[in-house]
């Protein structure tokens, strides 16, 4: 291997990964894997040893994956009547997703009233490289005009 500032032969290289603070090695070659999941942070630590076992200072690299993102719900356009008075007026539901894994799917549910019944409605988005979606409409799901008219928070009800 190559040399070191005293003159001495460096011998190895270690490099040291955690996951979440969860400790691990891995050699020069080959490979590791240590997470897909949201919300991880990864460090990769080196340092080298030489011919007389003298450790060398350390680097150390971080990164963090994203998070689940978040998803809201908000009034869409105006849908007419609603299905469950006739006097009163609704909006359709749109749903924004943001910070998502890029290009992935994401399925939210809620339950609700609308053009397709009622009961507890599934969609599943792509999100784009961005990780972001919409706003766009919910399953033709309707809402009261006047009932929660602030966006709602809706990350609960969404996963991967």
């Amino acid at each position: 291997m190559g040399g070191s500032s005293n003159g001495r032969p460096v011998t190895t290289v270690v490099v040291d990964t955690s996951l979440n603070s969860r400790d691990g090695n891995q050699g020069l070659s080959g490979s590791t894997r240590e997470g897909t999941g949201p919300d991880q942070t990864i460090c990769i630590t080196a340092y080298s040893v030489n011919s007389e076992g003298q450790r060398s200072g350390s680097v150390q690299q971080c990164a963090t994956t994203r998070g689940k993102g978040t998803a809201a719900a908000t009034h869409g356009g105006d849908s007419g009547d609603c299905p469950w008075a006739g006097t009163e007026t609704c909006d359709w539901i749109n749903i924004s997703l943001s910070n998502w894994y890029p290009n992935v799917d994401v399925t939210c549910s809620m339950a609700g009233e609308g053009s397709g019944g009622s009961g507890t409605f599934y969609q599943t988005m792509r999100v784009d490289g961005n990780g972001n979606w919409g706003p766009g409409g919910f399953r033709n799901l309707e809402i009261g005009k006047n009932f929660r008219p602030a966006p709602q928070d809706a990350t609960g009800d969404c996963h991967y």
